[in-house]
C-alpha cells in the first residue's frame, strides 16, 4: 500500500524529494494525502513537513518544547557538529574547484568528470581533496577515485541522486535545504533555550 510505505520510509529518516523519489514525492504534493498521513503519524510526536527549498518532504517533531524532546534535539545537534564537518569541507572544496559561489541547492547538477578536471589545476584543492577524503574514511589514492569516494558518500547520506547510466553525473536533492538549515540552529544553539516560540520545526532534527 502507497500509504504504508511511504510512513515507512519517512520513519526509517529518509529524505523523500523531487530528485530521489519523484513518484512518492508527488503523492506527498497531494495536500488530501499529506493530512491523512500526518493524522496517522501524530501519536508519535512527529509529522511530514516540506524541506525548507519546498523540494521534498522529511519527518519533523510536533513539539520542540517538550522537555524530553529538547533534551534529544540538544543530543543530536551536538552530534552533528561533527558530522556536518565533512559537508562543510565539501562545500568549500567544489567551491574552489568549480569557482562557484552561491549554495549548491536541489536540481543542480554534478559531474565528476568536470570535478576533476578543476581539482587538477589545483595542487592545494588536491590537499583539500585528500584531506577530505581521509575524514570520511575513503584511501583511494588517485584523484579521480577521491572525487568517487566522496561523491558516494554523499549518495548514501542523500545528497546526491545519480543521474543516467553512466554514473558520472548527479542531482543534488533538497538535504542540502535542510543541511543550511541545521547550520543556523547549531550557530543559533543557545536560540533554542531562550525563543520557545521559535517555529521553524528544528530543520531534519527527527
Amino acid at each position: 500500500e502507497r500509504w504504508r510505505a511511504i510512513t515507512n520510509k519517512l520513519l526509517e529518516g529518509y529524505l523523500i524529494d523531487q530528485w530521489n523519489d519523484f513518484e512518492n514525492y508527488e503523492f506527498l504534493n497531494d495536500s488530501i494525502f499529506l493530512e491523512d498521513l500526518n493524522n496517522h503519524i501524530r501519536f508519535l510526536g512527529k509529522k511530514c513537513i516540506q524541506t525548507p527549498c519546498g523540494g521534498g518532504y522529511f519527518l519533523v517533531y510536533l513539539d520542540i518544547n517538550d522537555p524530553h524532546i529538547k533534551k534529544v534535539i540538544t543530543k543530536q545537534l551536538e552530534e552533528n557538529v561533527m558530522k556536518l564537518e565533512p559537508l562543510i569541507d565539501w562545500l568549500r572544496l567544489f567551491r574552489k574547484a568549480g569557482g562557484r559561489n552561491e549554495p549548491l541547492i536541489g536540481g543542480d547538477r554534478i559531474t565528476s568528470g568536470e570535478i576533476l578536471v578543476e581539482v587538477e589545476k589545483s595542487k592545494h584543492v588536491q590537499k583539500g581533496l585528500k584531506e577530505l577524503s581521509a575524514k570520511i574514511g575513503k584511501t583511494a589514492s588517485t584523484v579521480k577515485d577521491q572525487i568517487n569516494g566522496i561523491l558516494q558518500f554523499l549518495v548514501q547520506r542523500e545528497y546526491l541522486v545519480p543521474v543516467g547510466v553512466v554514473g558520472t553525473e548527479y542531482l543534488a536533492t533538497s538535504r542540502w535545504s535542510i543541511f543550511y538549515e541545521e547550520l543556523q540552529y547549531i550557530a543559533e544553539y543557545n536560540a533554542i533555550e531562550t525563543s520557545p516560540g521559535d517555529d521553524r520545526e528544528q530543520g531534519a532534527l527527527i
